[in-house]
């Protein structure tokens, strides 16, 4: 039996349930209106369609989505230009990512005017003509906004809502403390004449690759060296980096000279970052590397492997004989953070872990940051480290200017974005989404990633393959304006990018 043609049936059956309790009425059967106010209702976990609820969060620190669920929400209030069509139902829907980008106008490049919990749910109103973006409302004062029909899962079928115009867009009306949210408005001919960037980016082309800086303005483009994790020092005089080919080591360059020096000799550095005054590097080296054998839950050593199997080297499992041989052997690094001082040559071991990547300093406080093998953390000289966000997802964290931010890459199924977070972790939106072509054959995901702040924290810049080559693109603070970076000037630079927590440019004064 068709959808359409068991509608009669259900429709006779309730009129009878109903005609039953006769003494109490019968009520009106038909399509449900479209509530005024979204109720958080949580469906069954035996609903057909439902997607799987989110996976236990341990007690140390929540994750994106449990921080995102009691994050501020961007609020905004829906005023589109035009009074909305009515339509003859509305869909309800949740969202597949711990975080919905809510933006302006059915486009990737529009301007965000909320981010909601993925958890929260949201009832779709409209669709744009090709059915890839939806008009939802997302909270108790009915404001609305364009979703992603990708990131959704509907309760019903979206032919069933109406196709809207999407010629009058969404302001925001509020935005949460240290946010500057651009007025949502549409891309117009104006938007080309923007301020003079100002100050330095240096960047790599790839780890190990050359080292180039250009002045934001793109004037001044030249090769500096060759290396990795390139570094302005915070009055923008020597770039620091790291070399893994002989001779290996931190290195210092000079810009007035044009002179480099090694200052320390370690195995397999990475990530160097100034302290504000600038006499002292933080970094991260292999302190040692070992085998193990990797069960599935756990990579361990040959010994500790055999004492787990009784000591011996092989065991009688239900699944059958299983021995040691039959396990993967994998090589695993563990690194060391430490600080160097520049003036006496002080060198100081903060703590030894498994993963230690992109370190960075926080402006103006005695405190780092860094991506752990759980989430980000942080520590301060003397003290243990602190769990700051418990997600494995998340990398490349970069400290905003002012100390209050953090942009982030979140890898979210096959693809990875930026994401903006609070300096206590919460996650306050998503700068980047995938474009309109996303869900077309042949079409896959693009990469979003290495972010890094612009001296006045106003504009980011991150490295993207949208355009099918990596190339750097700059966007705002909000996520709008999204743009390649200095295309004329870079035209002719070829990126790589390995996914190794690599810091492709830095932007300094």
């Amino acid at each position: 039996m068709s959808r359409f043609a068991a509608r009669p049936f259900f429709l006779g059956l309730a009129v009878l349930i109903c005609c039953a309790v006769a003494l109490t009425g019968c009520q009106a059967f038909g399509p449900a209106a479209l509530p005024a106010s979204p109720t958080p209702l949580r469906l069954p976990q035996a609903t057909r369609g439902q997607p799987t609820q989110p996976p236990a969060v341990p007690t140390s620190t929540p994750t994106v989505a449990a921080r995102a669920a009691v994050s501020p929400v961007i609020a905004a209030t829906a005023t589109p230009a035009a009074t909305p069509t009515p339509t003859p139902t509305g869909l309800m829907a949740v969202g597949r990512l711990p975080s919905l980008a809510v933006r302006s106008l059915p486009r990737a490049d529009a301007p965000m005017v909320a981010s909601v919990p993925g958890s929260q749910i949201v009832w779709i109103e409209g669709r744009n003509a090709d059915g890839r973006w939806v008009r939802a409302v997302f909270d108790e004062a009915g404001s609305r906004g364009w979703l992603l029909r990708s990131d959704l899962v509907l309760w019903g079928e979206l032919e069933d809502v109406a196709v809207v115009e999407a010629s009058g867009e969404v302001a925001a009306t509020a935005v949460p403390a240290g946010v500057a949210l651009a007025a949502a408005r549409s891309p117009s001919p104006q938007a080309a004449a923007r301020p003079t960037l100002a100050g330095k980016v240096v960047f790599q082309t790839a780890s190990g690759g050359d080292i180039y800086i250009v002045n934001a303005d793109g004037s001044g483009l030249r090769r500096l060296t060759d290396g990795m994790d390139p570094v302005l020092s915070p009055d923008g005089t020597r770039v620091a980096f790291v070399r893994w080919g002989a001779p290996h080591g931190v290195f210092v360059l000079d810009l007035r000279t044009g002179q480099e020096q090694r200052i320390v000799a370690v195995n397999q550095p990475r990530g160097p970052t100034w302290s504000a005054d600038g006499r002292r590097l933080a970094f991260t080296h292999v302190t040692r590397t070992r085998t193990c054998i990797d069960l599935g839950f756990a990579c361990l050593e040959v010994e500790e492997v055999r004492r787990l199997f009784g000591g011996q080297d092989c065991i009688i499992t239900p699944q059958g004989r299983r021995c040691i041989g039959d396990y993967p052997v994998r090589k695993l690094d563990d690194n060391g953070l430490e600080l160097f001082d520049l003036q006496d040559a002080a060198r100081e071991n903060l703590i030894g872990e498994g993963t230690i990547q992109s370190l960075q300093w926080r402006p103006g406080q005695e405190q780092l940051l860094f991506r752990g093998r759980t989430g980000l953390q942080t520590i301060r000289p003397g003290e243990r480290p602190a769990p700051l966000i418990n997600d494995p997802n998340l990398g490349s964290p970069v400290w905003s200017p002012d100390g209050q931010r953090i942009a982030a890459q979140l890898r979210i199924h096959d693809r990875t974005e930026i994401v903006l977070l609070d300096a206590g972790g919460a996650l306050i939106a998503h700068l980047t989404q995938p474009p309109p072509t996303y869900e077309r054959p042949g079409q896959p995901a693009p990469h979003n990633v290495a972010p890094a702040w612009s001296p006045d924290g106003r504009s980011l810049i991150f490295l993207s393959n949208r355009t099918g080559t990596w190339r750097l693109h700059i966007m705002d603070a909000d996520g709008a304006n999204q743009r390649l970076f200095l295309p004329d000037v870079l035209a002719a630079i070829e990126y790589r990018y390995d996914f190794a927590a690599e810091r492709v440019a830095h932007w300094g004064r």
